[in-house]
C-alpha cells in the first residue's frame, strides 16, 4: 500500500513518499493508522527556492544526518570532526555568514556514473530560520514511530580535545593566585597579633549569694507559686497554635467540594463568574513572580464568586503558590457536608510567565440540567499516557488535513482551543479560549467534526486537548493536562 507522510512548516515541507501495510490490532498503534515501513523517496521543498531536493532512502540518511550534526555544531558552537573526503559526502553543509547557511548536494557521491562532475552540484543558500525548520522537520519525523521505525539518529559526545576553554589560561589562573598571595598575607598578619593573657575566674562575694538566698525565702513565705504560672502559660501557648485537626478538615472539605459539589451548568452563571474571577486574580495579582513555566489550576467558585477551593495541576503550581493570590482569596471550608452541599462552577486558571491571568470552563461548555437537584453526568476523562499519545496525533492529522495554508499563515497572532475526543477518534466539543479563536472558528474543520458525532458518542469517554495554531502557521496539539 503506498503511503505518504508530509511534516510542514512555514520555511520547509518534508514530504515521504513509501510503502507499508495495515496496523494489527494488537501492536497497540492507533487505529486506522498505517506504517510506512519502506522509504522509496521523498522530497525537501523550502520557501523562497524553486528548487527541490529529491531522493532516495541512502540519499535521506544522509542529509538528516548532515542536518543534524551542523545544527548542533551551529548552537553548541564546537565544530564537529571532519573526515578527509568531505567533499566526497552527497550532502555538506558550510556557514556562509552569520545569518546565512550553504547546503551543497554532490550528485556523483550517489551514483557510479562518471560522467558527473563537481560542477553539477545544486547549492541552496539557507537562512538561520529555513535551516532550523528543516531541523524541526526532521525531529518530527524521528518522533513519528509509524513512520520507518528502524532508522534512528546515532549521535556521539564530542572528545575532549575538540572542546576550546572559554578563558585563557592566565586568567583561570588568576583566582589561584590570589587566594595563595591572600593566604600568605593573612599568616603574616596573624604573626604579629600578640598572645592573650589567661585571667582566672574571680569568685562572688558572699553577699551576693545572701541576697539570693533571702530573695528565695520571702518568694515562699508570700506564697508565690511560679511552675504553676509556668504551665498556665504552655496551655495558652497550646491554645493559640493552629492544630492537625484543622489543615485535615480543610483539605477533606477541598476533595468533597471537586468531586461531590453540584456543578454550576447554567452558560451565562458560568460566564459571569469567570469574568469575575479572572478580575479578581488580575486585580489581586500584585506579588512579584520570577516562574519560568505556567502555573495552572483547578478553582472551585461559589454563586456568590468566593473561591471555595483549588488544586494544584502541574508542579510548579504547587512550588510557586505563594506568588499567586489564590491562597489570599480562598474561602476556607471547614464542614465536608457543607462542601458536598454547595453549587459550585470549576475552572481552569493559568498564570503565564508574561503576567496574563487565563480562565476557563474546567468542563467546557457543559449542558444545562433539567432541574437543580438533577447533577450532570460527565464521562471518565481519559488519562492514560499511550492512549493519549495515539489521540494526540490523530486530532493532529484532523485538524492539518482541514486547514488550508493560506487561512493558518494568516494569523496575525496565537489562537487556542480546548478539543474533546473519543477512544475512537471522534471529536466531540470544543472550545475556542479567545476572542481571535473564536473569530477564526469558521475557517476550521472542528464544527464539522462536532457535528458528525452522536449522542452514544457524548456519552463516551473523554480525552481533553490543547490545540493551539500559532502566528507562523504551526499547529500544536497536546494533552489539555500533559502526558
Amino acid at each position: 500500500m503506498s503511503i505518504q507522510r508530509l511534516y510542514s512548516l512555514p520555511n520547509c515541507t518534508l514530504t515521504l513518499d513509501g510503502w507499508g501495510e495495515e496496523v494489527g490490532l494488537g501492536n497497540g498503534d492507533s487505529a486506522g493508522r498505517p506504517l510506512l515501513s519502506i522509504l522509496t523517496s521523498f522530497e525537501c521543498r523550502f520557501n523562497g527556492h524553486d528548487r527541490s531536493i529529491k531522493g532516495g532512502r541512502e540519499f535521506f540518511e544522509q542529509l538528516i544526518a548532515t542536518a543534524s550534526a551542523y545544527a548542533q555544531q551551529f548552537l553548541s558552537g564546537v565544530p564537529y570532526s571532519r573526515e578527509r573526503g568531505d567533499r566526497a559526502k552527497p550532502v555538506v553543509i558550510e556557514q556562509v555568514s552569520s545569518n546565512f547557511h550553504r547546503l551543497t548536494i554532490y550528485p556523483q557521491a550517489l551514483t557510479d556514473d562518471p560522467a558527473r562532475t563537481q560542477s553539477e552540484s545544486i547549492s541552496f543558500d539557507l537562512m538561520t530560520v529555513q535551516l532550523f525548520d528543516l531541523v524541526e522537520a526532521i525531529d518530527q519525523f524521528y518522533a513519528d514511530s509509524q513512520t520507518i521505525p528502524g532508522l534512528t539518529l546515532s549521535l556521539t559526545p564530542v572528545r575532549k580535545r575538540q572542546t576550546t576553554p572559554k578563558q585563557p589560561l592566565a586568567k583561570r589562573a588568576l583566582p589561584a593566585a590570589l587566594g595563595v598571595a591572600g593566604l600568605a598575607t593573612a599568616a603574616i598578619a596573624f604573626f604579629f597579633v600578640p598572645v592573650p593573657e589567661f585571667r582566672p575566674t574571680e569568685e562572688a562575694p558572699s553577699e551576693a549569694a545572701t541576697d539570693v538566698q533571702t530573695n528565695s525565702t520571702d518568694t515562699a513565705a508570700n506564697g508565690d507559686n511560679p511552675p504553676a504560672e509556668s504551665e498556665s502559660s504552655s496551655e495558652t501557648a497550646e491554645s493559640l497554635n493552629p492544630t492537625s485537626d484543622l489543615d485535615e478538615a480543610t483539605d477533606e472539605a477541598t476533595e468533597v467540594l471537586f468531586s461531590d459539589a453540584p456543578l454550576i451548568v447554567e452558560p451565562d452563571v458560568v460566564d459571569q463568574l469567570m469574568v469575575q474571577l479572572q478580575e479578581n486574580l488580575f486585580d489581586s495579582w500584585t506579588q512579584e513572580h520570577s516562574f519560568e513555566d505556567a502555573l495552572v489550576y483547578r478553582v472551585a467558585v461559589a454563586e456568590n464568586g468566593d473561591v471555595l477551593g483549588f488544586k494544584y495541576v502541574n508542579d510548579a503550581a504547587l512550588v510557586r503558590v505563594d506568588e499567586t493570590p489564590l491562597p489570599d482569596l480562598q474561602y476556607t471550608l471547614l464542614d465536608p457536608e457543607a462542601a458536598q452541599q454547595e453549587p459550585v462552577a470549576q475552572y481552569r486558571v493559568v498564570f503565564t510567565p508574561a503576567g496574563a491571568v487565563e480562565v476557563s470552563p474546567w468542563h467546557g461548555r457543559l449542558p444545562e440540567a433539567s432541574t437543580e437537584q438533577e447533577p450532570v453526568e460527565l464521562g471518565t476523562e481519559i488519562t492514560d499516557p499511550a492512549q493519549l499519545a495515539n489521540l494526540n496525533w490523530d486530532l493532529y492529522d484532523l485538524i492539518l488535513d482541514g486547514l488550508e495554508d493560506a487561512d493558518r499563515r494568516s494569523l496575525s497572532t496565537d489562537i487556542s482551543y480546548r478539543v474533546n475526543m473519543t477512544p475512537d477518534g471522534v471529536v466531540v466539543d470544543y472550545e475556542p479560549l479567545d476572542d481571535a479563536a473564536s473569530d477564526f472558528l469558521s475557517k476550521t474543520p472542528l464544527p464539522t467534526l462536532a457535528e458528525a458525532a452522536t449522542e452514544s458518542d457524548r456519552q463516551d469517554d473523554q480525552g481533553q486537548f490543547l490545540v493551539v495554531i500559532t502566528q507562523d502557521g504551526v499547529l500544536q496539539v497536546s494533552p489539555w493536562q500533559g502526558f
